[in-house]
């Protein structure tokens, strides 16, 4: 029935044996799903609003996130570096409302607004250009000295450089090893009115929640920071790594903590009383002085990881597993809730490091309950096979497959672009779902038709095709569509089910149908036309007992669909390889009591195997050999009431 149906391969979230694609194959698409975004150690920002919008303070959001921590002000640490741009080879500053001063070891000059100042990095040194802002140059000062100030002569002053407008202390420059660094210098309660890392909308609580984890999270950065430039005669001296990376305390990026300065200050009026109303507050050890590096996050599926999973190394102990319940909640309106990330096949192979890959199997999930590492298996230049395996965080990164959190819950290796096809027999609705989550539906027939797949007009897609077991009427449509049918007949009696699959392998479908009341099956190999009669069976014979649940499939490989029943009273499924009366060529336990069968070629083998859909959960489970065992994919897909139609490629 299904034996040419094309594959889709996929791993759920309890199941995760994969079979191998074919050898050298790159069509298709990696897809990986999963919720959350960011690292997923520390506090969850979404998870913090929906603990807000419970009614739960600041303070015990923060100690909900953060393990055995105390909220409290500790002595002010003076002025932050806070770098805005790094290695770049030339900055422009422009002077906003009024003057700034540039100093390179003396005041050089004052620029004032309608002008800008341009300060480019060669061999020799930093040049100096001060130019309009149509590009007309007013002086130039030769390569000197990177070392450069960029001073606000007046309280009123800002400047804008890289997009970014700072309001607050000073803007500097200084060489690195390629190129220049560029940052500002203020007091750090100056510079958390600039950080915009939460929407403005959430609530005060989760607003000042964030506030004390950016400032602990920024404290700390300084604090280690500098211990790793102490001692520097300057920035490329031996020890001065940090300085020769940044030349700052945190960078003005997500890579530290996101600072956009004076356009989020005059925007966020909820973050500016938030800083107000924590005034010095960071998180400590229970009982100690210094501040914690507050790691927080976007969101996570549901629960945070551990710092030890989330960035490796040794468990830190206030960055443990807690429950994030509350950021997956309706109420907080998460669009990171969950994700879906496709990463085309072939590219997906060189950013893993191989020729062709072939398949994907999670083999650890963390405390979480996310998937944490899973097993690529492929081939190299040279057409060996092999396995290399990733940390989920590894393939967060850009270079591998750039994915939004390290919390993964299915990878699926989709090698075409088939879909599985779900019917609602109560609305007459058809459901077509990519196993990457891709969803489409539409209506065709009745409420209480019988829904399957076939291969109609011999053009190798399978269509939908409906039996009206009310009055033995068979509805052949050539498309994947909503519309009337193409095809329409009668064959059997009212109550008969319908059986769509190759009988004389032709490499056409037919619809025959399988007689509960007699417990046999009428194999015909041609369709009817004109809402006209069909005609005798092909042939007919008696196979298993009333009550067992019928499906066809190539068992042996041949190209011919021949007869399978499932007892649901004993869960074990009966298959004969000829459309002949006797006994099963093969029999074998599998699922459990209530399972709905059906039948495909999963793992592109030539040989049809069982599938099942669960009602009770909703959820697919197929196996890849005719054999008693567990599952080799399982997907959740559908509602309860819902049956499964086939499986079709386009």
């Amino acid at each position: 029935m299904i034996c040419r149906f094309r594959r889709v391969l996929a791993l759920g979230f309890v199941i995760f044996l994969l079979p191998t694609a074919a050898a050298g194959s790159t069509e298709g698409e990696l897809v990986v799903t999963g919720g959350g975004w960011g690292h997923s150690v520390g506090l969850s920002q979404y998870g913090a609003q929906g603990m807000a919008l419970e009614g739960y303070s600041y303070t015990q959001i923060l100690q909900h996130y953060y393990t055995g921590v105390e909220v409290k002000s500790v002595e002010g640490m003076g002025d932050l570096r806070v770098g805005l741009a790094q290695s770049v080879s030339t900055a422009v500053f422009t002077p906003i409302d009024d003057a700034l001063e540039v100093v390179r070891g003396t005041p050089l000059i004052s620029v004032w607004p309608g002008h800008e100042v341009v300060v480019t990095r060669s061999a020799a040194g930093c040049t100096v250009v001060i130019r309009t802002l149509g590009g007309a140059v007013i002086a130039t000062f030769p390569a000197g000295s990177c070392d450069i100030e960029l001073l606000r002569v007046f309280p009123a002053s800002k400047i804008n450089t890289g997009g970014r407008t700072i309001n607050h202390g000073f803007v500097y420059v200084r060489p690195a090893p390629s190129g220049i660094h560029v940052g500002a210098q203020m007091d750090l309660e100056a510079y958390m009115r600039g950080i915009a890392e939460v929407p403005n909308v959430f609530d005060v609580e989760a607003q000042k929640a964030q506030v004390v984890a950016a400032r602990s999270y920024a404290q700390r950065s300084a604090i280690d920071r500098r211990q790793t430039a102490s001692g520097c005669a300057g920035p490329q001296q031996p020890g001065c790594t940090w300085n020769e990376i940044c030349f700052c305390d945190v960078r003005a990026t997500t890579a530290d903590q996101n600072y956009t300065g004076h356009a989020s200050e005059i925007a966020r009026l909820k973050w500016n009383q938030a800083v107000t109303d924590t005034p010095g507050q960071v998180i400590t050890a229970a009982g100690g002085s210094m501040p914690l590096k507050a790691f927080y996050s976007s969101s996570t599926f549901g629960r945070t990881e551990p710092s030890e999973v989330g960035f490796g190394g040794a468990a830190v102990s206030y960055l443990k597993s807690v429950d994030d319940h509350w950021g997956v909640l309706p109420a907080v309106f998460n669009p990171f809730a969950t994700w879906v990330d496709s990463t085309p096949l072939g590219e997906a192979a060189q950013r893993l490091g191989f020729a062709t890959l072939t398949g994907a199997t999670p083999i650890a999930t963390s405390p979480g309950g996310a998937i944490s590492r899973i097993r690529f298996t492929g081939t190299n230049s040279s057409g060996a096979t092999i396995n290399i395996e990733y940390d989920t965080r590894v393939l967060r990164d850009s270079t591998r497959l750039g994915l939004r959190s390290m919390q993964v819950t299915s990878v699926v290796l989709l090698l075409s672009s088939g879909q599985l096809a779900m019917h609602d027999p109560v609305s007459g609705k058809w459901f077509l779902r990519a196993l990457s989550g891709q969803e489409t539906s539409f209506f065709y027939g009745n409420p209480g038709d019988v829904a399957f797949t076939g291969d109609w007009d011999c053009d190798g897609d399978k269509t939908p095709g409906l039996y009206r077991r009310s009055d033995g009427y068979v509805y052949l449509r050539n498309d994947n569509s909503q519309g009337v049918a193409d095809i329409s007949y009668f064959f059997g009696n009212p109550g008969d089910i319908p059986l769509a699959g190759d009988f004389d392998g032709d490499n056409c479908d037919t619809v025959s149908i399988y007689r509960p009341s007699e417990a046999k099956f009428y194999i015909i190999n041609r369709l009817g036309s004109g809402d006209g009669g069909l005609g005798a069976a092909d042939t007919a014979f008696f196979y298993g007992n009333n009550g067992d649940a019928p499906v066809v499939g190539d068992w042996d490989g041949n190209g011919t669909d021949t007869p399978g029943l499932r007892r649901s009273s004993n869960g074990f499924v009966y298959l004969r390889n000829s459309n002949t009366q006797g006994v099963a060529d093969l029999s074998f336990f599998y699922g459990n009591n209530g399972d709905v069968v059906f039948a495909g070629d999963w793992n592109d083998d030539g040989i049809s195997s069982i599938g099942l859909f669960r009602p009770s959960n909703a959820t697919v489970y197929l196996r890849n050999s005719l054999s008693t065992g567990v599952a080799d994919a399982t997907f959740a897909f559908g509602a309860s009431n819902y049956r499964p139609a086939g499986f079709w490629g386009s």
